[in-house]
């Protein structure tokens, strides 16, 4: 193959008047599109944060602040998609306006046309994985730290229409709510003894308590009480009761964030920690193995002595179903989320790189079939790309021979590969 089709008759080469065009009307683009993503699937969900707030009368200072907390997950998902869309857009343009072909005529190649926005599209997985591995982390922190004095001066942040709240030792599941009263209510909560009450009411509403600053009351009217404790069920009915919510207990579980909210260095330790405890549970799983086989083996060999076919027939197949394997049973799903998440870190912001690859083809369609047939394949296409990630996440959890590594990345890698084919095809034209 002829080496100038891909490095031009200059090399690896492009005059810098060039190069800052080509950056800018890239970065404009990407600009064009997160505001679009932005606008499109995230912007809903601002609102809903501020509309909920604002209705339960927190301020707009600190609404907004929640807003500004909740943006770096907004901003993490989005700097992927919109380098994607980007690149079309810009390449679209170039390509309408005819001045690929004329930097092409000039001995520029395709090669050096593209290596501006690698540049750019590397500095904006950098700022993908600094906002989704620093400012998440720090986002969420700073969110449930600002929720928390909320809850302590606005205890009506707990009243939500059609909810279902888990704390440390009570799940409450609400109806609506019609004028700060919450019409029907399950509380499902344990004692320290494992015990276990389920307490319904036609109505629930807060009432002040005098008690202590910590405490939420919630008064129930048309009350029923089913307990069960020592395998005996206990129940009894009350026209009002008063249920005290301790918000602690509701700190404590504002105050554990998910695994994706953590940034790779956390996840990772929390990988170790469980891979240390897996090893020791795989211990005792394989000693209490071993000493389940040779009892298994002792009990088949007595029903051989005493003659009973039929019973050994069957002693003998559990048997060799407890012989054929003895790791298959050795499996810890959490730490197998938690090796995918940790990959997830990487992935996901490297795919604004790896989109470069197959929007710059995609942008190119641009002079036979215009830039909206290019813009709605990139929407597809990335579609496609959360969809085979969610896809393969799942898949990945069952099918444990695959690394958790090659998991997260094979929807780069299959983009990757798509954009060589076509770029490859295009250029040889």
């Amino acid at each position: 193959m002829n080496r100038s089709i891909f490095f031009g008759k200059e090399g690896f080469q492009l005059p810098g008047t060039l190069q800052r065009y080509v950056t800018r009307e890239y970065l404009f683009s990407f600009l064009v599109a997160f505001l679009f993503f932005l606008a499109i699937f995230f912007v809903n969900q601002i609102l809903v944060i501020a509309r909920d707030r604002l209705a339960e009368q927190v301020s707009v200072i600190d609404t907004l602040r929640l807003i500004l907390y909740a943006m770096p997950a907004i901003i993490a998902l989005s700097v992927p998609y919109a380098s994607f869309i980007g690149i079309i857009l810009a390449v679209g343009k170039l390509s309408e306006g005819r001045e690929i072909q004329a930097a092409r005529a000039s001995g520029i190649s395709f090669t050096n046309l593209l290596y501006p926005i690698l540049l750019s599209a590397m500095l904006l997985s950098g700022l993908s994985f600094i906002t989704n591995d620093y400012f998440l982390p720090l986002g969420t922190m700073r969110y449930s730290q600002l929720y928390q004095e909320l809850l302590y001066s606005n205890s009506r942040l707990i009243i939500e229409p059609y909810a279902i709240r888990n704390y440390e030792n009570a799940t409450i599941v609400t109806g609506d709510v019609v004028d700060d009263v919450i019409q029907g209510i399950i509380i499902i909560d344990r004692a320290e003894d494992g015990s276990e009450r389920t307490i319904s009411a036609s109505q629930a509403a807060l009432i002040q308590n005098d008690t202590g600053k910590g405490i939420i009351t919630l008064n129930l009217r048309d009350v029923e009480i089913i307990s069960s404790s020592e395998n005996r069920i206990h129940e009894s009915r009350a026209e009002n009761m008063d249920y005290n919510i301790l918000l602690e207990n509701i700190v404590f579980n504002i105050n554990n964030p998910s695994v994706r909210e953590m940034s790779a260095r956390d996840v990772f330790s929390l990988v170790q920690k469980r891979e240390e405890q897996f090893e020791l549970r795989k211990q005792d799983q394989l000693l209490d193995y071993h000493q389940d086989y040779r009892s298994f083996g002792a009990t088949a060999f007595s029903i051989a002595e005493n003659r009973d076919s039929q019973l050994l027939v069957q002693f003998q197949r559990a048997y060799d179903r407890l012989g054929e394997n003895p790791r298959t049973f050795m499996f810890d799903r959490t730490l197998r989320l938690y090796r995918i998440e940790f990959w997830k870190k990487f992935s996901i912001p490297l795919a604004s790189l790896t989109f470069i690859f197959i929007g710059f083809p995609l942008g190119l369609m641009a002079l036979k079939h215009g830039r909206t047939l290019g813009i709605i394949l990139g929407l597809i296409l990335a579609s496609g790309y959360w969809g085979i990630l969610v896809a393969i996440e799942a898949l990945g959890l069952r099918l444990t021979s695959i690394p958790p590594a090659l998991i997260t990345f094979s929807p780069n890698i299959l983009m990757l590969a798509a954009g060589s084919v076509l770029l490859y095809g295009y250029l040889r034209r």
